[in-house]
Order: structure tokens, then C-alpha cells, then sequence
């Protein structure tokens, strides 16, 4: 297993460098609290289900960002039978729920060694993540890892997102590199994996769970990132 000339990284950023978990626990605690709610598996399990259908109708086009924020937090409320004449003002809690969900995620704990060793590398460093560029920015000023990317492409800031391979072409484009000469790292198959390998890219698949069955043998899989950088088998000085 090899990737030859490696002169530019591509790397997402939720589930890949990030955990969104602790983000979503934070959130909703404060929401327990303020409304004295005491299921907190309940309270999870339905904001899984209302955040998931939700965010697919906004990527459909049905609700702008914050229609989706606001939308979620009230549905929310309505599932927990809170009365109208008890909620606060739904703007302000909405906002203060996401700004706790993007300020509280946590890096993973391979993520910090992973990024300070790749940037020794001569390679060119990008992020190409999706997502509102609020919430993305919110999160790297929270994680503090900004600097080590030379380029960071935000779906909200380009209007490019994965699986779109525009999203992946406007980032090599910026970073000056060779599809040929690149790589993806990402925990989607869906969004990261297949369309860098259908552009020709090189693709490292990150299933830290180790559950989801391995589609294609010649996809190189790592459950860690410190796999990578222990064997650093594409990091070569005379590159």
C-alpha cells in the first residue's frame, strides 16, 4: 500500500478530526435545564430524529440555515409538550443551542499529533468540510487548529459541497495541486471517499468505529490516525 508524489491533502473535518457528540450533549443539557426535563436518553433520541429530517429538507432547498436552526429548536419544544407561554424567545435560545453545539465539539484524540506531524510535511494542507460557515468557523476558533491548514473550504463560504466533485476540483484548483498527486481523508464513503477516488485522487477511508463493512479492498481503511502517522508511508523528504 503506497501513494506515490503525495503533494497536497485534502481533510474533513466532523467525524474525521472532530467529535460533534460532546456538542450535542452540551446543547442539550442547557435545554434540559431551562425547561427541567429529566429523560436525557428521550431528549436525544428526539432531536436525532428531528435534526436529521430537517437538515435533509434544507439541503433540498426547503429551509434556509436558520429556518432549519429555528425550526429544530421549536420542534423540539413541541415534542417535549413545553407551553407556549413558557418558552423564551425562540431567536435567542435557537442560536445559544447551536453555539453550543459547534463550541463544544471535541478533537479527536489522535487529531492534534496527526495535524502538528502533517504539517512538517512538504505537502499543501486543505479542510474541506460542509456545513453553514458560521458553525464550521465557530468550531476550528473553538478547536484552535486553523493554522495548520494552508487553504479551509467551507461549504457555506463557496457554495461547493461534497459529494459534489466541483467541492473537491475549486480545492485543488486553490491549492494549486494535481488530482493525481492528492489525497482525501474522510470518515463518509459517500461524501469523501467515492468522489476523490472517481476524480483519481488517492482516499483514505477513517471508519474509527470499525463497524461499516469495507465496500472496496483497494480503499485504504484505518480505524485511527495514528496509523497513518506511525507508518507514514506517503510522507517521503525527497517528494
Amino acid at each position: 500500500m503506497g501513494i506515490m508524489k503525495l503533494k497536497t491533502v485534502l481533510i474533513d473535518l466532523d467525524h474525521t478530526l472532530c467529535s460533534t457528540e460532546q456538542g450535542v450533549e452540551a446543547a442539550l443539557e442547557h435545554f434540559a435545564a431551562l425547561y427541567h426535563l429529566t429523560n436525557r436518553n428521550q431528549l436525544k433520541k428526539q432531536f436525532g430524529i428531528i435534526n436529521n429530517n430537517l437538515f435533509q429538507q434544507h439541503l433540498t432547498g426547503h429551509y434556509s440555515i436558520d429556518e432549519f436552526r429555528l425550526k429544530r429548536y421549536e420542534q423540539l419544544l413541541d415534542q417535549n409538550d413545553i407551553p407556549r407561554d413558557s418558552r423564551l424567545s425562540l431567536s435567542t435560545e435557537a442560536a445559544t443551542f447551536t453555539d453550543l453545539m459547534n463550541r463544544k465539539c471535541v478533537l479527536f484524540n489522535d487529531a492534534l499529533d496527526f495535524l502538528k506531524h502533517l504539517k512538517t510535511k512538504p505537502v499543501k494542507i486543505g479542510l474541506l468540510t460542509n456545513g453553514p460557515a458560521d458553525g464550521q468557523r465557530t468550531k476550528l476558533e473553538s478547536l484552535g487548529i486553523s493554522d495548520f491548514f494552508d487553504e479551509i473550504f467551507i461549504s457555506g463560504e463557496t457554495g461547493y459541497s461534497k459529494p459534489d466533485e466541483i467541492a473537491f476540483t475549486h480545492a485543488m484548483n486553490v491549492l494549486e495541486g494535481r488530482l493525481s498527486h492528492s489525497v482525501m481523508m474522510g470518515d463518509s464513503l459517500e461524501y469523501d471517499i467515492a468522489p476523490a477516488v472517481s476524480l483519481g485522487m488517492q482516499a483514505i477511508w477513517l471508519n474509527r468505529s470499525g463497524k461499516q463493512p469495507i465496500p472496496d479492498p483497494s480503499i485504504t481503511t484505518v480505524d485511527s490516525l495514528k496509523w497513518i502517522q506511525a507508518e507514514d508511508f506517503f510522507f517521503h523528504s525527497d517528494w
